[in-house]
């Protein structure tokens, strides 16, 4: 089966979307757990907005 860009694009954009919003969710339990933002929290944050700008401009 042809796979093509488009669609293969879309695909990596959708992981990377799921990935950038559980990683949110992971940073905010740390912010519940703090109460306020921890290093954790920021180190995590940022990781996941570079993964998804890596993805989206693949």
């Amino acid at each position: 089966m042809y796979i093509s860009t488009p669609s293969y694009r879309w695909k990596l954009n959708y992981i990377a979307t799921l990935t950038l919003l559980n990683m949110l969710l992971l940073a905010k339990n740390y912010d519940l757990y703090g109460g306020r933002i921890s290093p954790i929290t920021r180190i995590v944050y940022l990781r996941a907005i570079r993964y998804h700008r890596k993805c989206i401009h693949l």
